[in-house]
């Protein structure tokens, strides 16, 4: 049998073993005993192991020799392996597990072509991000892998779609901008809007704006994390999919200075909080909790934003996403002079990414090299004596 070699020795010391390779590999070893007893169990087990192994090749054989229907594929990929996966991922795996499912329904993967996975990547990236089409087409290209390690394909259909995704992570950088911010006046716009809207929002908006902490973890953030004395705040948590709490973004935590005027909105929702527990709510736990004083859900909290946008929208505010309340503060302070190594350490990106995506506003005239001294340089001017050197030359050697 192919691949597969059971097979029977009498090791020193062991005795009768039975050692199976599949591929180059030990599955799997048996110790048996000595003498014609051993050798006769050992070869009993080896001609078991044997059967079991042609058998299940001969069943890998006549699957790969099925169709394959791709959705399928891809929801038994998601079953087997999301449990492996972290709790936010596999909230994106879903999303793409469905939208391949949905576009390639049971269309065989044996018959998959790089022309099929062209048309899927032309058509998501006309209604959504490259990146959305680059994690989808990497989700395919693992799955087809998968199935041919599993012999339920020969072979991938598909050995181009590593080029499919070269070409839309091309697309994607031609089609690179820089990242929407707001100006100072449509900030004043939001935050108006949220007052007339959706009022307990305020301070986690006035938040947002003045430290461009993500929303989740703006709302993983405890008074604890808040030091009035210090003046700053640490950001060591975010919200997971599932309504807990797990470390930042970064894996580790990060501090941020309380803006002008933050400190007192802070402490003012502080003083609000502990009003509030004298009614029988829960003690102020989160900063930013609740209308009913609990850890925000991000679906909840993502609804009150899209009600406060869409009022300020109409006060001609641009409807961007929340997460842009990261990119205003960044652009600010880049903006207004400050070193990307300190916004660095308070958003808690690399300098390379702000260099690469806020390039911008960086400060300008790095050009400038007025400060070389070299032989072209013109010299200081110099006062020029009226007499003819020779004549000042003997007028020296008189004195």
């Amino acid at each position: 049998m192919q691949g597969v070699t059971p097979s029977v020795r009498h090791r020193p010391g062991h005795g009768w073993t039975v050692r199976i390779r599949v591929r180059g590999q030990d599955l799997e070893h048996g110790k048996f005993g000595e003498g014609t007893e051993g050798e006769a169990r050992a070869r009993a087990f080896a001609a078991e192991c044997d059967a079991e192994l042609a058998a299940q090749e001969r069943w890998q054989e006549r699957s790969a020799q099925r169709a394959q229907p791709v959705d399928q594929l891809v929801r038994d990929w998601s079953r087997v392996y999301g449990p492996l996966r972290s709790e936010r991922t596999r909230v994106t795996d879903k999303a793409r597990v469905e939208r391949l499912a949905s576009w390639f329904g049971a269309r065989d993967a044996r018959r998959l072509s790089q022309a099929d996975v062209t048309q899927f990547a032309t058509e998501v990236l006309s209604q959504r991000s490259s990146s959305v089409a680059i994690g989808c087409l990497s989700t395919l290209r693992r799955v087809l892998n998968l199935a041919v390690k599993s012999n339920l394909l020969e072979r991938n259909p598909v050995p181009e779609i590593s080029d499919v995704i070269a070409a839309c992570r091309e697309k994607g950088r031609v089609g690179d901008h820089a990242p929407d911010a707001w100006s100072h006046a449509e900030v004043t716009l939001i935050l108006e809007a949220a007052r007339a809207r959706e009022a307990h929002l305020v301070p986690a908006l006035r938040f947002a704006f003045a430290t461009g902490a993500r929303r989740g973890e703006l709302l993983a953030l405890r008074w604890e994390d808040v030091d009035f004395g210090r003046g700053r705040i640490a950001i060591r948590r975010t919200v997971t999919a599932a309504g807990g709490t797990k470390p930042p973004k970064a894996r580790r935590g990060r501090f941020c200075p309380l803006a002008p005027g933050l400190g007192q909105v802070l402490a003012r929702e502080l003083e609000r909080q502990r009003r509030a527990q004298l009614e029988g709510r829960p003690a102020p736990e989160w900063v930013f909790p609740s209308p009913m004083g609990l850890l925000y859900d991000e679906r909840n909290f993502a609804n009150a934003w899209r009600r406060v946008r869409a009022r300020a929208q109409k006060a001609g505010v641009r409807p961007l996403k929340f997460h842009c309340t990261r990119h205003t503060f960044i652009t600010w302070a880049l903006e207004a002079g400050r070193p990307a190594k300190r916004v660095s350490e308070w958003v808690g990106a690399s300098v390379a990414v702000l260099e690469k995506h806020y390039a911008h506003v960086l400060p300008q005239g790095e050009d400038d090299l007025s400060f070389v001294v070299g032989e072209e340089r013109q010299a200081p001017a110099v006062a020029v004596d009226s007499q003819p050197r020779a004549a000042a030359g003997a007028e020296e050697g008189d004195r």
